[in-house]
């Protein structure tokens, strides 16, 4: 289901637009990409159960990761 469907149908609205369409780039699905994301940034082992109780401070993890530069 693409946006404007969801805008339409949830909020009666004629345009949604997305962060890609404010930067000019194309719409991806990240969640469809999940595999590769953990791979080429992945986290520590127990990470995700650690954040769930407050145990870790996710800054501290993207202040770990390479950034492009825009």
């Amino acid at each position: 289901m693409d946006l404007e469907i969801i805008g339409a149908e949830s909020m009666g609205v004629r345009s949604l637009c997305c962060a890609a369409d404010v930067m000019g780039l194309p719409r991806r699905l990240v969640e469809a990409e999940r595999a590769q994301l953990y791979e080429r940034l992945p986290v520590p082992d127990g990470w995700h159960d650690d954040y769930t109780e407050g145990r870790v401070d996710p800054d501290e993890y993207l202040g770990t990761l390479p950034h492009r530069d825009a």
